[in-house]
């Protein structure tokens, strides 16, 4: 439940978009939200991403935990090699600093795919119209 409540809340963030982008959301011992936003803003097909930039902003709004998503702008929102890689990495950086990492989700105008902490590859939606407004 707690992975379609999340998703609701990145979906509105990827309307429209035309990039690849990285959100974050940071949340404390208690899950309460203290830190939102874009993580990193990247090109046509990919995103760049830098676990030190993550770690740093984790620690600057006492997190416990984090929530992490970004868009394929293509029909395939399976995760690339380079999403299976960069989730190990970060699981391994805020691990160093006793930080959870709750799910990453990975959204395509068709699909979300929720990519739970132990790698293994859950669909939850299909839902076209309600996260990207086609009729």
């Amino acid at each position: 439940m707690f992975s379609l409540g999340i998703g609701y809340l990145f979906a509105g963030f990827f309307r429209g978009e035309k990039r690849e982008v990285c959100y974050v959301f940071i949340l404390d011992a208690c899950r309460c939200i203290t830190y939102k936003g874009i993580l990193f803003i990247g090109g046509r097909d990919e995103v760049p991403f830098y676990p030190r930039d993550l770690i740093e902003i984790t620690l600057r709004h006492n997190g416990a935990y984090v929530v992490i998503s970004h868009n394929h702008l293509g029909d395939s929102c399976l995760p690339s090699a380079a999403d299976n890689y960069m989730t190990r990495k970060i699981q391994e950086g805020l691990h160093t600093i006793g930080v959870s990492l709750l799910i990453i989700l990975l959204f395509a105008p068709k699909d979300i795919i929720v990519m739970p902490r132990k790698g293994s590859y859950e669909k939850i939606l299909r839902i076209i119209h309600i996260f990207y407004n086609v009729a």
